[in-house]
C-alpha cells in the first residue's frame, strides 16, 4: 500500500517534488506546493518544507502590536523626493526571486508539439520518475522477499543445467568431461531481472541507488531504436533532453549559443502534468 499524497491527503501519492521529498498525487497539488519553493532560490529539506507548510496552516494571523505614535514636530520637515522610475524597476528586479526555468516552461509549445508527435513519451517519463520514489515499507519488504525468491530460483535452474552438461559426448574417442552445458557459451547467463529498479534484494532501500537507475533507464530509453521507438523511446527520448538541456542552460546565462552545442531546441519541460 503506497502513501496517501502530502498535499491533499486524500489521494496516493504518485510523484515527488524535484526541490524536496514532498511527494503529491497530481499536478493541481504540485502547483499548489510549488510557492513554497519561490521565496527562496536555494531548495528547502523536506523537514523544513513539511514545517513551514503545518505551521502556516496552524498559525493564526499574526498580531499588530501597537507602536507609539511619535509626536509630531512643530516644524515639518520637507518629504524626500521620489526614486526615479529606473531606480524603482531595477530595486523590484532585484527583490523578485527568479523562476525555475523547467517551471515556466510548462506551457513551451515546443514540449506539446513533442508529447504529441510522441504520444508514450510522457507515460516513459513518469514511469521513470515513479522509480525513484521511496516505496511504502511493507510493500517494499513484499517485493524484496519476491525478488530472493526468483533469484533463488534462478541459480537452482542455472545449476541444474550446468550440471545436465557435463560428461557429454563421453563416448566418442573420450572426449568425457567437454560438454556443452552450463553458464558458458551455450548456457543460461548470470543475470535475472528482480524487478527492484537497481536497488538490492537484501537491505534498505536507497535513494541513490534509485536516482542512479533511474539515469540509467533514462539513458537506455535515449538510445532506443526499432520497435522500442514505439515506447516512448529512442528519437522522442533525445528530443525531450534536448529541450531540457537547453531550458537549464539559458537560465544559467549560456544563452541560445550554449544550448545549441548540446544539441538543443527551443524551450524545456519537466514531464509532471
Amino acid at each position: 500500500m503506497y502513501s496517501t499524497c502530502n498535499i491533499c491527503g486524500a489521494q496516493p501519492s504518485k510523484y515527488k517534488c524535484p526541490k524536496c521529498t514532498i511527494k503529491y498525487c497530481s499536478l493541481p497539488c504540485f502547483k499548489s506546493h510549488k510557492p513554497s519553493h519561490d521565496s527562496n532560490n536555494a531548495p528547502p529539506s523536506s523537514a523544513t518544507s513539511a514545517a513551514a507548510a503545518a505551521a502556516a496552516a496552524a498559525s493564526d494571523p499574526p498580531s499588530v502590536t501597537a507602536q507609539p505614535q511619535a509626536s509630531t514636530p512643530t516644524s515639518s520637515a520637507p518629504a524626500p523626493p521620489p526614486p526615479p522610475p529606473a531606480a524603482t524597476a531595477a530595486a523590484t528586479a532585484a527583490t523578485t526571486p527568479e523562476e525555475d526555468p523547467l517551471t515556466t516552461l510548462l506551457s513551451s509549445p515546443a514540449l506539446h508539439h513533442l508529447f504529441q508527435t510522441h504520444p508514450s513519451l510522457r507515460s516513459t517519463l513518469r514511469s521513470i520518475y515513479a522509480s525513484t520514489l521511496e516505496p511504502d515499507p511493507d510493500d517494499w519488504a513484499e517485493r524484496q522477499r519476491h525478488a530472493q525468491q526468483q533469484q533463488r530460483s534462478f541459480n537452482n535452474y542455472n545449476n541444474n543445467f550446468r550440471g545436465r552438461g557435463r560428461g557429454g559426448r563421453g563416448g566418442r574417442g573420450g572426449r568425457g568431461g567437454r560438454g556443452r552445458g552450463g553458464g558458458g557459451r551455450g548456457g543460461p547467463g548470470g543475470w535475472v531481472d528482480l524487478g527492484l529498479d537497481g536497488q538490492q534484494a537484501r537491505g534498505p532501500w536507497r535513494q541513490e541507488a534509485a536516482d542512479k537507475f533511474a539515469v540509467r533507464r533514462l539513458m537506455r530509453v535515449r538510445e532506443a531504436g526499432g520497435e522500442e521507438e514505439e515506447e516512448g523511446g529512442g528519437e522522442g527520448m533525445r528530443e525531450f533532453v534536448a529541450l531540457v538541456t537547453a531550458a537549464v542552460a539559458a537560465a544559467e546565462g549560456e544563452g541560445e549559443e550554449g544550448a545549441e552545442g548540446e544539441g538543443g531546441g527551443g524551450g524545456g519541460e519537466q514531464w509532471m502534468g
